[in-house]
């Protein structure tokens, strides 16, 4: 029904489909719609994708829209297919099946089209929507994804929840994706202040990441504002004195992280359960995922050992840089910097909601440190896309 419902109305117009796609962004993570644990935004990407092609063939012809990102994407994910598919592709496969985390080339093959994916909602957007068409893109974000936060909120209220993860399948993704959200509900409101009823998409925002209890969501976004208030201040793209607000924000992010530091210590503390979750997973362990990332990496820097798993069965390095380079290699992961400077090198010329998305994308840097963020890597790309579109 969910298949049928996208492909009627990609069909009726493409437009309409993607913003679909854009509403369905929060529920990445409900999974096993097929057999091989399919999402719903990559099903709609790829229905997406079959009708533009036959539409525009239907013409005749393909016409596609560069940007400053479309070579640089298309090495990240050229490096991406080679570097998962060398170890289908060994003599020595059945040893490095032991390092995987099923015994099926499969689940390579499934990263894979994840990864790909990533490419085409950045392409398909950049050939979809418009600079009018933004607004109402970023409006329909953010009204689902304060639906997910609101569900967030309830879990942690009434279902008796330690961290809340609403519809992802861990706080700390949950964390870094609302730290991405966050600045561009700010803007939302501040430029459509007559409709005061925009205030609750930060309000929610805040308090869902709040309640993730995710270090990294929190410092991530701390850090967001701060590059959104820093900017602001020397463009001024039209935001006054609503510059208080997010003094607010940054004050109260403060507090909440230090006021979470000291309830460790408050063993009577009604919380101390909720954040003792977030002491196995600090930087002790997170120390020990790195260090043994970097001796992998050690053994082939250039091009990258493909999907491994890390001694203890972790799935990630806890650092995208270097999951990106043990991964990938170091050509991959310089790509990537390329990426971030391409997006951060011109950004006096773009408007104050291509600003608020370029602070989540930094927020999503700063997290980056202490997870593997590319697992909201849709909401990466698309911000990628809208920028292009809006500058």
């Amino acid at each position: 029904m969910i298949i049928l419902t996208a492909v009627i109305i990609s069909w009726k117009k493409l437009l309409y489909g993607f913003y679909l796609f854009v509403f369905s962004l929060p529920f990445v993570f409900i999974p096993k719609i097929f057999g091989m644990n399919f999402t719903l935004p990559e099903i709609i990407i790829f229905i997406l994708l079959m009708i533009f092609c036959l539409k525009n063939f239907k013409e005749l012809e393909i016409r596609l829209k560069r940007t400053k990102f479309d070579l640089p994407i298309l090495l990240f994910l050229f490096i991406t297919i080679i570097a998962y598919l060398r170890p289908l592709l060994s003599l020595n496969f059945q040893l490095e099946l032991s390092n995987l985390s099923t015994s099926s080339p499969i689940f390579i093959l499934r990263i894979l089209l994840a990864t790909f994916s990533f490419g085409l909602i950045y392409f398909l957007a950049i050939n979809i929507i418009k600079k009018e068409n933004i607004k109402k893109t970023i409006f329909i974000l953010l009204f689902t994804s304060s639906i997910a936060a609101l569900y967030g909120i309830c879990q942690f209220l009434f279902l008796d929840t330690v961290r809340i993860m609403s519809f992802f399948d861990h706080p700390n993704f949950f964390g870094m994706f609302l730290g991405m959200i966050i600045p561009v509900s700010l803007v939302f409101f501040l430029k459509n202040k007559n409709k005061k009823i925009f205030w609750i998409f930060p309000l929610i925002l805040f308090l869902a990441l709040i309640f993730t209890f995710s270090r990294g969501g929190l410092v991530g976004a701390l850090f967001g504002l701060i590059f959104f208030l820093f900017f602001l201040k020397i463009y001024n793209k039209g935001i006054k004195k609503q510059i208080i607000i997010i003094f607010i924000l940054l004050i109260l992010s403060f507090m909440i992280f230090f006021f979470i530091e000291k309830i460790e210590k408050n063993e009577s503390s009604f919380l101390k359960e909720r954040i003792s979750q977030t002491k196995e997973e600090g930087l002790g362990i997170r120390y020990y995922y790195w260090k043994e990332t970097l001796e992998k990496i050690k053994e082939n820097p250039i091009l990258g050992k493909g999907y491994l798993l890390l001694n203890d069965g972790t799935e990630h390095a806890h650092n995208i840089y270097l999951q990106l380079w043990m991964e990938r290699g170091i050509f991959c992961l310089l790509i990537f910097f390329l990426i971030l400077f391409l997006l951060f090198k011109d950004i006096k010329i773009y408007s104050s909601y291509s600003l608020a998305i370029i602070a989540g994308i930094f927020a999503f840097t700063v997290h980056g440190l202490v997870d593997y963020v590319l697992k909201i890597g849709f909401l990466l790309f698309l911000y990628l896309a809208i920028i292009s579109k809006d500058s």
